[in-house]
Protein backbone atom coordinates (compact mmCIF):
# COMPACT_ATOMS: atom_id res chain seq x y z
CA UNK A 1 0.00 0.00 0.00
CA UNK A 2 2.73 2.40 0.73
CA UNK A 3 4.24 1.83 -2.69
CA UNK A 4 1.15 2.66 -4.29
CA UNK A 5 0.70 6.04 -2.63
CA UNK A 6 4.60 6.77 -3.03
CA UNK A 7 3.24 5.89 -7.16
CA UNK A 8 -0.11 8.43 -6.67
CA UNK A 9 2.40 11.27 -5.43
CA UNK A 10 5.25 10.83 -8.19
CA UNK A 11 2.26 10.86 -10.77
CA UNK A 12 0.78 13.79 -9.51
CA UNK A 13 4.37 15.67 -9.17
CA UNK A 14 5.00 14.56 -12.76
CA UNK A 15 2.00 15.72 -14.19
CA UNK A 16 1.68 19.02 -12.22
CA UNK A 17 4.73 19.67 -14.81
CA UNK A 18 3.62 18.52 -17.54
CA UNK A 19 2.37 20.84 -20.20
CA UNK A 20 -0.96 20.14 -22.14
CA UNK A 21 -4.51 21.36 -22.81
CA UNK A 22 -6.41 19.77 -20.42
CA UNK A 23 -6.75 19.97 -16.02
CA UNK A 24 -9.86 19.15 -15.14
CA UNK A 25 -11.82 17.35 -11.96
CA UNK A 26 -15.10 15.46 -12.54
CA UNK A 27 -17.35 14.43 -10.28
CA UNK A 28 -19.83 11.12 -11.18
CA UNK A 29 -22.35 8.94 -9.80
CA UNK A 30 -21.77 4.97 -9.65
CA UNK A 31 -24.87 3.31 -10.16
CA UNK A 32 -25.54 -0.95 -10.82
CA UNK A 33 -22.57 -3.01 -10.28
CA UNK A 34 -22.76 -6.34 -12.29
CA UNK A 35 -20.87 -9.58 -11.97
CA UNK A 36 -20.75 -13.14 -13.71
CA UNK A 37 -18.62 -15.53 -11.64
CA UNK A 38 -16.00 -17.52 -13.18
CA UNK A 39 -16.59 -20.75 -11.15
CA UNK A 40 -19.46 -21.44 -8.93
CA UNK A 41 -17.41 -23.81 -6.62
CA UNK A 42 -18.20 -21.17 -3.08
CA UNK A 43 -21.45 -20.39 -4.67
CA UNK A 44 -24.66 -20.68 -2.29
CA UNK A 45 -27.19 -22.73 -2.93
CA UNK A 46 -29.49 -20.37 -4.73
CA UNK A 47 -26.83 -19.37 -6.48
CA UNK A 48 -24.56 -15.69 -6.64
CA UNK A 49 -26.59 -12.69 -6.48
CA UNK A 50 -24.96 -10.83 -9.78
CA UNK A 51 -27.31 -7.19 -9.77
CA UNK A 52 -25.09 -5.77 -6.43
CA UNK A 53 -27.37 -2.57 -6.37
CA UNK A 54 -24.59 -0.51 -6.52
CA UNK A 55 -24.40 3.25 -5.79
CA UNK A 56 -21.73 5.65 -4.89
CA UNK A 57 -19.60 8.63 -5.94
CA UNK A 58 -16.62 9.19 -7.82
CA UNK A 59 -14.03 12.26 -7.94
CA UNK A 60 -11.00 11.92 -10.38
CA UNK A 61 -8.46 14.38 -11.49
CA UNK A 62 -7.90 14.59 -15.86
CA UNK A 63 -4.59 15.76 -16.62
CA UNK A 64 -2.98 14.56 -20.21
CA UNK A 65 -4.83 11.47 -20.70
CA UNK A 66 -4.07 10.30 -16.95
CA UNK A 67 -6.76 10.00 -14.45
CA UNK A 68 -6.24 9.36 -10.73
CA UNK A 69 -9.34 9.04 -8.99
CA UNK A 70 -11.11 8.35 -5.36
CA UNK A 71 -14.30 6.68 -5.40
CA UNK A 72 -16.54 5.32 -2.71
CA UNK A 73 -19.43 2.84 -2.70
CA UNK A 74 -22.01 0.89 -0.82
CA UNK A 75 -23.68 -2.59 -2.48
CA UNK A 76 -24.45 -5.80 -1.80
CA UNK A 77 -21.99 -8.22 -2.20
CA UNK A 78 -22.50 -12.02 -3.92
CA UNK A 79 -24.29 -13.39 -1.23
CA UNK A 80 -27.12 -10.43 -0.74
CA UNK A 81 -24.97 -8.89 2.37
CA UNK A 82 -24.60 -5.44 2.78
CA UNK A 83 -20.93 -3.87 1.07
CA UNK A 84 -18.80 -1.02 0.83
CA UNK A 85 -15.52 0.11 -1.04
CA UNK A 86 -13.36 2.77 -0.57
CA UNK A 87 -11.08 3.02 -4.14
CA UNK A 88 -8.38 4.95 -5.25
CA UNK A 89 -7.16 4.47 -8.86
CA UNK A 90 -4.76 5.32 -11.99
CA UNK A 91 -5.82 4.98 -15.49
CA UNK A 92 -4.19 6.10 -18.83
CA UNK A 93 -7.23 7.40 -21.05
CA UNK A 94 -7.35 8.16 -24.93
CA UNK A 95 -9.85 8.99 -27.68
CA UNK A 96 -10.14 6.17 -29.98
CA UNK A 97 -12.96 7.70 -32.08
CA UNK A 98 -15.14 10.24 -32.30
CA UNK A 99 -17.25 10.47 -29.17
CA UNK A 100 -15.72 7.42 -27.45
CA UNK A 101 -12.89 7.33 -24.72
CA UNK A 102 -11.26 4.14 -23.74
CA UNK A 103 -9.32 3.80 -20.10
CA UNK A 104 -6.97 1.07 -18.88
CA UNK A 105 -6.17 1.50 -15.24
CA UNK A 106 -5.77 -0.06 -11.89
CA UNK A 107 -7.00 0.25 -8.76
CA UNK A 108 -6.57 -0.36 -5.05
CA UNK A 109 -9.78 -0.77 -2.62
CA UNK A 110 -10.34 -1.35 0.63
CA UNK A 111 -13.38 -3.36 0.54
CA UNK A 112 -15.40 -4.95 3.32
CA UNK A 113 -18.33 -7.71 2.04
CA UNK A 114 -19.71 -11.03 3.98
CA UNK A 115 -16.70 -13.06 2.84
CA UNK A 116 -13.46 -10.67 2.33
CA UNK A 117 -12.19 -7.49 4.45
CA UNK A 118 -8.97 -6.24 2.89
CA UNK A 119 -7.36 -4.19 0.19
CA UNK A 120 -7.40 -5.86 -3.31
CA UNK A 121 -5.78 -4.32 -6.50
CA UNK A 122 -8.00 -4.92 -9.13
CA UNK A 123 -7.02 -4.05 -13.09
CA UNK A 124 -9.58 -2.45 -15.57
CA UNK A 125 -10.74 -1.25 -18.50
CA UNK A 126 -13.02 2.01 -18.81
CA UNK A 127 -15.38 3.03 -22.05
CA UNK A 128 -16.97 6.51 -21.89
CA UNK A 129 -19.06 8.15 -24.58
CA UNK A 130 -20.29 12.00 -23.84
CA UNK A 131 -23.76 11.82 -24.36
CA UNK A 132 -24.59 16.36 -24.10
CA UNK A 133 -22.84 19.14 -23.41
CA UNK A 134 -23.80 21.99 -20.46
CA UNK A 135 -21.91 25.13 -20.40
CA UNK A 136 -18.84 23.07 -22.32
CA UNK A 137 -18.87 20.16 -19.72
CA UNK A 138 -19.16 16.85 -21.24
CA UNK A 139 -22.25 14.91 -19.39
CA UNK A 140 -22.04 11.08 -19.95
CA UNK A 141 -21.98 7.72 -19.29
CA UNK A 142 -19.01 5.04 -18.64
CA UNK A 143 -19.11 1.31 -17.97
CA UNK A 144 -16.13 0.14 -16.04
CA UNK A 145 -14.90 -3.75 -16.28
CA UNK A 146 -12.68 -5.66 -14.09
CA UNK A 147 -11.74 -9.06 -13.87
CA UNK A 148 -11.08 -10.61 -9.78
CA UNK A 149 -9.45 -13.57 -9.32
CA UNK A 150 -10.43 -16.74 -7.49
CA UNK A 151 -9.47 -15.79 -3.86
CA UNK A 152 -9.39 -17.89 -0.72
CA UNK A 153 -13.43 -19.12 -0.31
CA UNK A 154 -14.26 -16.80 -3.12
CA UNK A 155 -15.10 -17.53 -7.09
CA UNK A 156 -13.25 -15.75 -9.51
CA UNK A 157 -16.10 -12.93 -11.18
CA UNK A 158 -16.13 -10.38 -13.94
CA UNK A 159 -17.74 -7.53 -12.61
CA UNK A 160 -18.82 -4.40 -14.61
CA UNK A 161 -20.22 -0.74 -12.73
CA UNK A 162 -21.28 1.57 -14.53
CA UNK A 163 -20.73 5.50 -14.23
CA UNK A 164 -22.31 8.75 -14.94
CA UNK A 165 -20.43 11.60 -14.99
CA UNK A 166 -22.23 14.62 -14.10
CA UNK A 167 -19.92 17.83 -13.31
CA UNK A 168 -16.37 19.21 -14.34
CA UNK A 169 -14.53 22.16 -13.35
Amino acid sequence: MKIFILAIGLLFSSLASAECSNNLVNLGVLAGGYSHHTSTKFAPDGGYLEDHRMRGIEIFHNRCGIRLGLSTAKFLDSFGEDSWLIAGTVEYSTEVAKHLELSIGIGASKVRTSYFHDIMAIPFIKISVPLFKINDNDIGIYVKVSNQPNRVHTDGVIAATVGFQLLTF
